[in-house]
Formats: structure tokens, C-alpha cells, sequence
């Protein structure tokens, strides 16, 4: 309750938008009223996990839950107008494998979206292929093949490369020169007017200066022949505003309920290593944490395990 609590002020304190918590058969629902004319303005919110159709969805139409509903609906309507100004999908690195559900509905939303947008902290940081099937879902058309893919990051190594130097201000060995002429004998940049300009200035220009260092990076970042569709900021690029973590230990007291079942739960581990003489510093960790974490989910879910009840 307090996280859906937190979810709902922030989307109205940070972007001014009422979205509504959705699960499939409730999306289902608005995009009819959309479609029928009864709703002219939708924000919604929903987890991949919830929204995904089951496999199979598309050859079994007597399916009846709400995630093949959503499919079918979503499917059936990527040849008409869009049902979506745009869609954001967070932790988007999911989406990498592209036999999983949630890359099979991240294609489906594409198809029914003006515009796409993908958020990650981490896929620069994936394999080729990962990359490339998430880019492939934002750029269908520029990134349909694997092999010319992987010929732009080719063409780009040498760009990347310049621009950590001239991040580091360490430009004076001739090794930021070698690097763009490397980058100038790639028949995809051969003909780039903008490399040639850029070469000019970071060759020209002192690396000494922090701000100098900051535009020509930039600039040589605008040559990257993925930044039309990748966006990507390094903590070293945010000077201003940065956030200073502050970890600060808080003492939650336990109600009765709650102390009886704790220490309920280590008693029982304790009695279990004690008569098959184990350790019980390491089998009691995770049942703590359980516990930690959500008492009711573990007080739910360990008699189900144990049989004691359906």
C-alpha cells in the first residue's frame, strides 16, 4: 500500500500526469472505450510482468484471461491508428531476449505506438546481440540486420574511444589524431562532413579546460552513429544537483504479533540446526529476511510449501 501510495505522488508531483495502476483486463477495457470514442485521453501504468501474454496467445483464441485479451486486442489493431502517444518502458533490459513475453509485448506495443521510449540503467553493458534487439525495437527499420549492426559498432569504437580521451584531458600523444583518422577510413563516416569539422576543433582546442573537455566529448558523442536512438549518461557527465547517498539505519519496534512470529520462525531454525548439529548463523538468514521483507507473504507462503494447507 505505501509503495502504490509513493507511485501515486510522484507521478503528480513530477510530471503533473493522473495515471491510473492498471492490470491487463483493465487496459483492455480503456483502449475499447478509446476505440469506441467513449475516452479520448488515457495514462496508465502497469508492470511488463502483468501485461505479457501467455504463450500461445495468437493460436488460441478461446483464451480467456486478461493478458491474451490485451494481445489480441493490441494485435489486431497495429494497421489503424495508434492507441498510444507513446510508451515508456522501464528496466528495459528485459526486453533482451526476444523469445521471452515481455519482448513479444514490447514488439506489439511498437507496433501501436507513436513513439517509444526505453529505459535502462544497464544495456550498454550487455552483449552485441542483447543491444541490438533492444535498439531493433526502437528503430525497426535502421536496425534489422545483426551483421550491419555490428558493423556500426565498428565505425564507432574509434569515436568512443577519442571521446574517453578527451574526457581525460590526455590528448597531447597524437592518439586522439590516430583515432578520428582511424574513424574517417570507415566507409560508413568516410564522407562525414560533421567528422571532419569535429576533427578540427578536438585537435585544435585545449584539453585542459573542464568545459572545453565537456563540449568536445559531447560533440564527438553526436557522431556516435547510435545517437540518434541511444541516449546515455555517465555519473562522471553529472556534476550538478548530484545526489549524495546517505545510508541511515532506522529502529521500526515490532508489535506483539509480529515479535511473537520472528521469534517463532528463529526459534524453529535454531531447533532444526541444533538436532543435525548445523549452523544456524547461515540457515537462519534467509527465513529472517523473509521475514524482513513481508510477514504476511511468509506467513502465507511457508505453510502452502509445507502442505499444511492449500
Amino acid at each position: 500500500r505505501r509503495q502504490r501510495q509513493m507511485c501515486i505522488r510522484d507521478r503528480h508531483n513530477r510530471f503533473g500526469i493522473d495515471a491510473e495502476i492498471v492490470n491487463a483486463e483493465e487496459v483492455s477495457r480503456r483502449l475499447t472505450d478509446v476505440q469506441n470514442g467513449r475516452r479520448h485521453e488515457l495514462h496508465m501504468i502497469g508492470s511488463m510482468q502483468g501485461l505479457a501474454p501467455r504463450r500461445g496467445w495468437h493460436d488460441d483464441e478461446e483464451r480467456k484471461d486478461g493478458r491474451s485479451k490485451l494481445a489480441r486486442l493490441i494485435g489486431e489493431a497495429q494497421y489503424d491508428e495508434p492507441l498510444f502517444d507513446l510508451v515508456i518502458i522501464d528496466e528495459a533490459h528485459y526486453l533482451r531476449n526476444p523469445e521471452t513475453m515481455s519482448a513479444a509485448l514490447g514488439r506489439l506495443l511498437r507496433n501501436v505506438t507513436q513513439h517509444i521510449l526505453l529505459l535502462s540503467a544497464t544495456p550498454i553493458h550487455l552483449r552485441n546481440r542483447d543491444l541490438y534487439q533492444l535498439l531493433n525495437l526502437v528503430d525497426e527499420d535502421t536496425f534489422n540486420e545483426l551483421q550491419v549492426f555490428d558493423e556500426i559498432l565498428r565505425a564507432n569504437e574509434p569515436l568512443l574511444q577519442a571521446r574517453d580521451i578527451v574526457w581525460s584531458g590526455s590528448g597531447s600523444d597524437g592518439k586522439l589524431e590516430s583515432l578520428i583518422n582511424s574513424a574517417e577510413q570507415h566507409p560508413f563516416l568516410a564522407n562525414s562532413r560533421q567528422l571532419s569539422d569535429g576533427k578540427r576543433s578536438v585537435l585544435n582546442d585545449e584539453l585542459t579546460d573542464p568545459e572545453v573537455r565537456a563540449k568536445l566529448a559531447n560533440r564527438l558523442e553526436r557522431l556516435n552513429l547510435l545517437g540518434h536512438a541511444v541516449t546515455r549518461t555517465r555519473k562522471r557527465e553529472v556534476t550538478e544537483c548530484r545526489v549524495l547517498r546517505e545510508a541511515v539505519a532506522e529502529e521500526v519496534p515490532m508489535d506483539p504479533a509480529e515479535r511473537y512470529f520472528y521469534d517463532t520462525v528463529t526459534n524453529l531454525v535454531r531447533e532444526y540446526c541444533a538436532r543435525r548439529d548445523a549452523h544456524e548463523g547461515f540457515l537462519l538468514v534467509t527465513p529472517l529476511r523473509q521475514v524482513s521483507s513481508s510477514m504476511d507473504a511468509a506467513l502465507r507462503d511457508w505453510p502452502q510449501r509445507a502442505g499444511l494447507r492449500k
